[in-house]
């Protein structure tokens, strides 16, 4: 299986909010994708939590092409676990 067009996942935090996303992406044997993961807070002095996880998993003869962009506010504190 390709996917042409990239997958855009975006998570966005409200003002003094929490966000614990979790994701996931697993592309089995021979598959393509592009993911562009997109994190931000409401304004650049958003206060929050995030405390995510991410987990990408690529078969054999399989290609990712995985994107983060982080735009988190100057109070936002940030945790995360990240595995490929």
């Amino acid at each position: 299986v390709t996917i042409e067009q990239p997958l855009h996942l975006h998570a966005a935090m409200t003002e003094g909010g929490t966000d614990i996303s979790h994701t996931l992406v697993i592309l089995e044997e021979g598959a393509q994708a592009t993911v562009l993961s997109e994190c931000s807070s409401p304004t650049d002095q958003a206060a929050g939590f995030h405390c995510g996880g991410l987990e990408l998993i690529v078969k054999d003869r399989a290609n990712l092409r995985f994107v983060s962009l982080q735009d988190w506010g100057q109070k936002v504190w940030k945790f995360s676990h990240q595995r490929a």
